[in-house]
């Protein structure tokens, strides 16, 4: 991938104390990258037999002025009929009042939608229903969409499951609970929206993960289920964790026992709704911040309101721009 300010490799910083230490990415767009990458899922799947693949890198994870390789200015010229300044183009970048930066903005997140659609074409060549999900942190993170290209909007296209990784915005979910509840109730509306459950990966203390699964299971989420903290180092994993996996048993054995309850499609008894207008979290940026927090007055608000109908005891569900029709209401 090539960052337009610098003409170089796009590379994404990991931690601020280790220098150095990052990635650089492919292009999604390239087409000799796409091939190898299908090529190689289709092969995991039918080879180890797997149900299907959660993938964690189907983005431009380096910002809005990545990727300007000759394969991405071709297929924006070609799909928006624009064509892409060259350089800094200080009356492009970053500029939302600008309709063609917009129209790269979107035309990147369909890139991204493209990319699924034909990795789960691909993979299902080797098993007939196969699973496949990405990594989308928060639905109503207006940060997604505008500098990594990540849209649910688009990316169902070819994901068949909804997923969010969520820590608590304090150290205990106990505190925190509102808000995580908020972010809840917006994969709630989702999977309405597209007719799929949603798996959840809450990183909490040891000992709130009873309220951690509860929270998930109150909203309608599937729990992906690890020991408390990280899930990647060997010594955090479920099976080195006797307690972890115990208590994960019990709330699954539960889970197994009420199945049926469980399984339904999702039904909202609110007469309430708030819209997470994708297109306002996406595209306003006039309260732009010395930093960029462009995104905080709209979901800030709206964040505010589910939470006062929360605190007020009111049901409501959270609805998409897709969902204002008659039939939809």
């Amino acid at each position: 991938a090539i960052d337009a300010q610098t003409g170089r490799y796009a590379f994404v910083q990991w931690k601020a104390d280790w220098a150095g230490a990052g990635w650089y990415l492919w292009c999604l767009n390239n087409p000799e990258f796409r091939a190898a990458y299908f090529r190689l899922c289709e092969r995991y799947v039918r080879e180890a037999g797997l149900d299907g693949l959660m993938t964690d890198e189907v983005y431009f994870r380096t910002g809005w002025q990545a990727c300007v390789c000759p394969h991405c200015r071709d297929k924006f010229r070609l799909n928006a009929g624009i064509t892409l300044p060259a350089g800094r183009a200080p009356g492009f970048w970053g500029r939302f009042d600008n309709p063609d930066f917009r129209a790269w903005i979107r035309f990147r997140a369909a890139s991204v939608g493209d990319f699924y659609r034909d990795l789960r074409a691909a993979i299902g060549r080797a098993h007939p229903h196969p699973v496949l999900l990405g990594c989308k942190n928060q639905a109503e993170c207006p940060a997604s969409v505008p500098l990594f290209g990540d849209s649910n909007e688009e990316r169902m296209r070819g994901v068949n499951l909804l997923f969010t990784e969520l820590s608590s915005p304090t150290t205990s979910a106990l505190y925190s609970w509102p808000r995580l509840s908020v972010c809840y109730m917006a994969y709630n509306g989702l999977s309405r929206h597209y007719g799929t459950p949603t798996l959840a990966i809450q990183y909490a203390a040891p000992q709130e993960a009873f309220l951690s699964w509860a929270l998930r299971a109150a909203h309608g989420a599937r729990v992906w289920a690890t020991s408390g903290g990280g899930a990647l180092a060997r010594h955090d994993q479920l099976p080195a964790r006797p307690k972890g996996l115990a208590s994960v048993k019990h709330v699954f054995g539960w889970e197994s026992r009420h199945d049926r309850e469980l399984a339904g499609a999702i039904q909202p008894l609110a007469d309430i709704g708030v819209v997470l207008s994708a297109a306002t979290r996406d595209m306003d940026r006039s309260h732009q911040g010395p930093k960029g927090e462009a995104w905080y007055p709209y979901v800030r608000e709206w964040a505010g309101w589910c939470q006062r109908l929360t605190g007020a005891y009111l049901q409501y569900a959270v609805i998409t721009e897709g969902d204002l029709t008659p039939s939809g209401l």
